[in-house]
């Protein structure tokens, strides 16, 4: 349940308050998004993205998406099997336009799956 662990790195993306986290389905991501919203975070700033669009988002962001979280894995062999894994039923989380008190919120419901 929740955000995948790819060895001992979480792969949940902060920067410039944003977040992406990867879920290995779609219940797990709407599970984080009531709990973040709950906890005060707009919906407005959360988007939720599975299968196919979650692959495009991904590979459309190729440049800055992967970039950013290249450094959470080892090679493209991991990349590749966070694409397959999109794929196959997993879930991106999008969290935009977060102030700094809604990022250490969000992180912390987070890091708690």
């Amino acid at each position: 349940m929740g955000i995948h662990v790819y060895g001992s790195a979480m792969v949940t993306y902060s920067n410039e308050n944003s977040i992406v986290a990867v879920f290995d389905n779609l219940s797990d991501a709407n599970d984080a998004a009531d709990r973040l919203t709950s906890a005060g975070i707009p919906r407005r700033k959360l988007m939720l993205l599975s299968g196919v669009n979650a692959v495009a988002f991904a590979q459309e962001k190729e440049t800055g998406f992967w970039n950013e979280i290249a450094a959470f894995f080892s090679d493209d062999d991991d990349r590749r099997s966070l694409l397959r894994e999109l794929g196959d039923g997993g879930c991106l989380l999008v969290l935009a336009d977060l102030d700094l008190n809604e990022d250490d919120i969000a992180l912390d419901i987070l890091d708690d799956d």
